[in-house]
């Protein structure tokens, strides 16, 4: 029974009607959408395809690329070792890969005679996970750039080691002084390599050690538990008008159901939807659905593809998943199920039942530690805490979302958030980049959530 200082259970007509309308007009290919409230799950489901030429339903143990949903997870990781007095923030990456020293900025360095040794500038573990390193990713800069001649990876597209791939982002300058601006970077590929070096261990064991095992995400990790569960990834169907493609959404980047928990009593619709049998869900929206104007269907990604993210062409490996030749990355390599990174999600609460941090550490995680006017990449009222970005002005986001809430995606076509202050946890994993990271459709998650939270009319 509920508490009785607690409201009704909300409902989610409306956000049922926004993920039909996405699957039925082919925006979306599948998604699983989870929403917690104090806590509790309150919404699960699956709709449309994991793989829509095999006509394979969306399940919700469908397991997904996770691209920079694993960000927040390998921090957490390195906040424990922090908490242990391991990984001191203050502390040079090169006490843990002492050739790791990028030199500075080429515009600083214009005083330099052609023989003088360039200057090294110091960065901290604390830099890395603020993204203030500066470092950056190959697919943000120009395709002359010398990350693009150094053919440094982003993680995702190409089979070579971690050790590696250190060696050719070492080998480039610094797009900006380490602690003087901010930027979207390999920094934590580069902080895994820093906990690898700390403990001994694979990060893989790392993070297996420290997050998903203690909160028993047993389907998210660097490997694929079950290949037959792993969703096939889709990408954008060509913007008509591309000037105006990825500026839909409120979220952070600037880039660029049911009302309780079942896993009985599903149902299965004609967009291969998978759906708690107490929902509420009818054919008034799948019909709603069918009058609404069609767009273009995403496209089914090749094994090697590239994809432009809004914020620049990244390349990818869609087999880099199953090839151990590739290191795991820290910003990037996991898999894993969206109720699993549910779990992750409910470990921040305060007075959480599991929990692998401590709430002092989450709080400081919560803050932002990013000057506002580095945040060019970040849309109005956002800001960056540790692993992931921090809402501290409502109202210039124009988001419902309250003040302090965290916020990011993956561009395999991921999108979460939880607002401490309304309690509201929401994973909303897609198989369809960018639509499902940054697209209309996260706009349209969030404000339907919040109208069920906030008890609005449906």
């Amino acid at each position: 029974m509920m508490p009785a200082d607690h409201p009704p259970a909300p409902t989610f007509d409306t956000l049922d009607t926004v993920i039909t309308q996405a699957v039925q007009e082919e925006r979306i290919v599948g998604t699983v959408v989870l929403v917690a409230h104090h806590g509790q799950l309150v919404y699960q489901r699956a709709a449309g395809w994991a793989d829509r030429e095999a006509k394979k339903p969306m399940q919700p143990d469908t397991i997904f690329r996770l691209s920079s949903v694993t960000k927040p997870m390998v921090t957490a990781a390195a906040m424990r070792l922090e908490e242990e007095g391991r990984l001191p923030l203050q502390a040079p990456v090169t006490r843990w890969l002492p050739d790791f020293r990028p030199s500075a900025p080429q515009t600083a360095q214009t005083d330099q005679t052609e023989t003088a040794e360039p200057r090294r500038p110091t960065i901290t573990i604390e830099q890395l996970i603020t993204h203030t390193s500066g470092l950056s990713y190959s697919f943000m800069e120009d395709r002359n750039s010398p990350y693009a001649r150094a053919k440094v990876s982003d993680g995702l597209n190409m089979a070579i080691s971690l050790a590696e791939n250190l060696k050719r982002l070492g080998s480039v300058p610094l797009v900006y002084e380490p602690g003087k601006g901010w930027r979207y970077s390999l920094s934590i590929d580069v902080l895994g390599g820093v906990m690898e070096a700390e403990t001994h261990q694979s990060l893989p064991d790392i993070v297996r050690e420290t997050v998903t095992g203690p909160l028993g995400m047993k389907d998210t990790g660097f490997a694929v538990t079950d290949p037959d569960r792993l969703a096939v990834p889709y990408k954008d169907a060509p913007a008509k008008d591309s000037a105006t493609a990825h500026t839909s959404s409120r979220n952070g980047a600037n880039a660029s159901g049911s009302n309780t928990h079942s896993s009985n009593g599903d149902k299965q619709t004609s967009d291969g939807s998978t759906h708690s049998s107490d929902s509420g869900h009818d054919d008034n929206h799948a019909e709603a659905a069918r009058a609404a104007p069609r767009s273009r269907a995403a496209i089914r990604m090749q094994a090697q593809d590239t994809l432009d993210t809004g914020a620049g062409v990244l390349n990818f490996d869609n087999d880099h998943v199953w090839n151990r030749q590739g290191y795991p990355s820290g910003g990037g390599g996991m898999v894993g199920t969206a109720p699993d990174f549910m779990k992750f999600l409910l470990s921040l609460r305060p007075g959480a039942q599991k929990r692998v941090l401590k709430p002092e550490t989450v709080a400081r995680m919560m803050q932002p530690h990013v000057n506002p006017a580095w945040l060019d990449f970040m849309k109005p009222g956002w800001s960056w805490g540790y692993g992931w970005a921090v809402l501290d002005d409502p109202t210039k986001a124009h988001t419902p979302m309250s003040r302090g809430t965290l916020q990011w995606g993956g561009v395999y076509g991921h999108h979460w958030f939880y607002d401490p202050v309304k309690d509201v946890a929401v994973v909303a994993f897609t198989n369809t980049s960018v639509e499902g990271m940054n697209g209309p459709f996260t706009t349209e998650v969030v404000d339907a959530v919040y109208a069920a939270v906030n008890g609005s009319p449906k």
